[in-house]
């Protein structure tokens, strides 16, 4: 998903879920944040948390894994866990 893009969420995920089957397990999307000082598209060294969270919220009506393309990782994991403290899609699968 492209959070540039002006689409809204529920217009651009049944695209994407189209190309997933039951075999692929749930859809997975990256996220990125943008750095502040670089081109369109390039990745920042570390999250922007309230982007996220504004990403998680748009992506909330659907059952998605998150990959985070930022440099650091491990330490913008952390932030996004904590930022997420509470948000039951954390700990509870649909079924």
């Amino acid at each position: 998903m492209n959070s540039s893009s002006d689409e809204p969420v529920e217009k651009i995920y049944p695209h994407i879920a189209a190309t997933w089957n039951s075999r692929d397990g749930i859809p997975m999307v990256d996220y990125s944040s943008q750095d502040p000082d670089g081109r369109p598209g390039k990745h920042a060294a570390t999250i922007d948390i309230s982007d996220f969270l504004r990403f998680t919220g748009e992506v909330c009506p659907f059952d998605v894994d998150i990959m985070l393309e930022i440099k650091d990782k491990e330490q913008s994991a952390l932030l996004a866990l904590a930022a997420l403290e509470g948000d039951r899609r954390l700990t509870q699968r649909g079924g």
